[in-house]
């Protein structure tokens, strides 16, 4: 399964992870269980009572006042209810009740009741009548008393406010009925007065005998004027039929008048003759001339004639018009002996009517004042106690299991927080995610930390060789597929393990069976010919300064297969020596007598001449120490390099906190992800 196997290897990634910061772990963890433990252990122990008492909206009543509350009201009433409870003054007289102002537990308190009332807890559910009233106390006989005093201080409280709200009531009652009995007097005065002021008692039928006059009249100035319009709009048509007479069939009035019909009859008989004799003779002939004479007279006779009858129309207009206006005048007057009726009818209304509500009102008053005095007298309460408090058995703080629990909960939280929260302050490389995600660079291997001194007879814990041989391995699979004849072993630093690192790959190597070459380029602090057993006073140095050929200062080490450039003498001047053109022709002299060049460097940040070398070798290995260099030093080493053109090839992690079989199970199982 390979995704649990995966899940299953970030879960060791965490442990191991974890495990550099076990003691803040620890410290957290321990402190949190330690602290909440010894608090529990020495808190008082507290008891808590209950009184469980049912609440009702309104009072059980043997007769219904009316007094039915209106939807939404009661979740406001058990509010505030449960506020009541829990108030001052309930309090104060539970406190009373049980005599408690000589008490020693509250004779010393700046205030007693509320000290008292600091006790005091209530539970509810808001789909039930019922609350619980708790009072938590040192002393379990004391906690079930005030309990139950304080659920009977309630129940007279609330009895208590009723009575009192019953007899404001009807005092308000009282004096509101003696004003309204005032008023009704005064308002049924001055409607008798408005009465006899204003004939009242023949108003409706006035009302009744304007509104037919009003209507006749509307009638007729409607008709009126109308008529005046028609006569007008007829008037105005014939004042222009007098200067067209022969156009004058176009009104009923003058199409209606004989004379004018005679006149028109002619007229159309002398054009119709004049249109004969006008194809026989010329317009100056005597006949032609005679009848367009007697045309003309026509014409005289019908305008004169039209003249009278838009005359007689005239006259008709100017009667009508007048009556008409008249009629105007009439309505008008009525109009406002209308209004002044309506007038005295608004105010007789106003007056009336003022009169029955002073009179429902006190009907309802009278009404609500008697049934007040009945519910005055009613002793019946809307709370009753279901269970009274009995003395409890055992405390309900503090709750030891729980607490405990928690603190276990809270410590072990708190601890895996805390290792994180340094995990994130620093910012040193720790694990294959921070090479690959930070650095984005290959991820050779890691090793663990290991005490025993790296020499030619003593090669380190299995698993420290195992992990050098798994590196091994990856570099052998990669060297297939590349050109990998020398490789530089550096670091950013001094102390992350490179000189080690260096020797172990290259007694890996050999003992697999391959010429292995191992250069000491490290000249500011020479280690590789130390660590192996072989005389280091003659190397590199000769044969930068032509002492010696460079068959002279390869010397074979005690391991089979594997010889050894020693750096030499330290010159003044170390740098020099790595920036040198001797040492590239040195390193490409000697590259293709053996399989494999490992050239140990100096740290980057203490020799950056070391980068003239990275510049030809075939490939260049970091080496960088666990939770020891910080990830911006090795960033900024690994690129310089890579801007002196350094072939980075990948990156190893030295002295992980990792013990030998873990590790050897951790990469075993991470194997295929190198």
């Amino acid at each position: 399964m390979p995704i649990l196997s995966e899940y299953w290897n970030k879960i060791r990634e965490y442990f191991y992870f974890t495990k550099q910061y076990i003691w803040v772990f620890i410290a957290a963890y321990m402190t949190v269980v330690i602290t909440v433990t010894v608090y529990t252990f020495n808190q008082t122990p507290l008891y808590r009572a209950t009184t469980t008492l049912i609440v009702e909206p309104h009072t059980p009543e043997a007769v219904s006042f009316g007094m039915d509350s209106f939807p939404g009201e009661e979740g406001a009433f058990y509010t505030t209810q449960w506020e009541i409870i829990k108030s001052y003054a309930v309090a104060k007289k539970a406190f009373n009740l049980l005599e408690l102002s000589g008490d020693p537990a509250f004779i010393d308190a700046e205030d007693p009741i509320e000290m008292f009332r600091r006790g005091i807890s209530i539970d509810f559910q808001k789909t039930s009548r019922l609350v619980k009233i708790n009072f938590v106390s040192a002393d379990p006989e004391r906690a079930a008393k005030y309990a139950n005093a304080v659920a009977q201080a309630y129940i007279q409280h609330n009895l208590e406010d009723k009575r009192s709200t019953s007899k404001d009531a009807f005092t308000w009652l009282s004096e509101q009925i003696a004003v309204l009995r005032a008023s009704i007097e005064k308002s049924e005065m001055e409607l008798l007065k408005f009465k006899e002021k204003e004939d009242i008692i023949s108003l409706e039928k006035r009302q009744s005998l304007l509104e037919e006059k009003l209507s006749t009249l509307y009638s007729d100035y409607t008709r009126a004027a109308n008529k005046s319009l028609e006569l007008k709009t007829t008037l105005d048509e014939v004042e222009k039929l007098m200067k067209s007479p022969e156009l004058a069939e176009s009104l009923p009035k003058i199409i209606e008048n004989s004379y004018v019909a005679k006149l028109k009859m002619d007229y159309s008989e002398l054009n119709n003759k004049l249109a004969e004799i006008s194809k026989k003779y010329k317009p100056k002939h005597p006949v032609t001339v005679s009848i367009t004479s007697q045309i003309d007279q026509i014409k005289e006779s019908l305008a004169a004639e039209i003249g009278k009858i838009a005359k007689s129309i005239e006259i008709e207009y100017k009667i009508n018009k007048a009556n008409e206006e008249a009629t105007k005048n009439n309505l008008d007057s009525l109009k406002q002996e209308s209004m002044q009726l309506a007038q005295q009818a608004i105010q007789y209304g106003a007056i009336k009517r003022e009169t029955e509500s002073s009179k429902q009102m006190y009907d309802v008053l009278l009404q609500r004042l008697k049934e007040t005095d009945i519910s005055g007298s009613i002793t019946s309460n809307n709370i009753r106690v279901v269970d009274e408090a009995k003395i409890p058995a055992n405390p309900f703080k503090p709750e030891k299991k729980k607490n405990i629990i928690t603190a276990n909960i809270v410590g072990f939280c708190l601890g895996i927080f805390l290792c994180f929260l340094f995990s994130n302050i620093d910012d040193t490389i720790k694990t294959e995610d921070d090479i690959k995600s930070f650095l984005k660079e290959h991820f050779w291997g890691s090793v663990p930390k290991d005490k025993n001194k790296i020499t030619s007879k003593e090669k380190g814990s299995v698993s420290f060789l195992r992990s050098y041989n798994n590196i091994k391995t990856r570099l052998g699979f990669y060297r297939r597929e590349h050109v990998l004849k020398t490789i530089m072993i550096s670091s950013s630093v001094v102390g992350e393990g490179k000189t080690t690192s260096a020797i172990s790959l290259g007694i890996a190597c050999a003992e697999a069976g391959e010429r292995v070459l191992m250069i000491d380029a490290d000249i500011f602090n020479p280690q590789l010919g130390k660590l192996l057993g072989v005389n280091h006073e003659a190397g590199i140095t000769d044969f930068f300064f032509d002492k010696k050929d460079k068959n002279d200062i390869i010397v074979n080490s005690s391991i089979p297969n594997l010889s050894v450039i020693p750096s030499g003498l330290i010159p003044p001047n170390p740098g020099a020596v790595l920036e040198s053109e001797k040492l590239k022709i040195l390193v490409e002299a000697v590259r293709d007598n053996y399989d494999i060049v490992i050239i140990d460097t100096p740290p980057f940040n203490l020799a950056i001449e070391v980068s003239f070398l990275a510049s030809y070798v075939d490939g260049i290995v970091f080496a960088v120490k666990a939770n020891s260099t910080s990830r911006k030093t090795v960033k900024k080493a690994i690129e310089g390099l890579k801007s002196a053109k350094g072939n980075i090839i990948g990156v190893m992690l030295t002295c992980t906190d990792f013990s030998p079989l873990e590790n050897n199970a951790y990469y075993y199982n991470r194997s295929d992800k190198a």
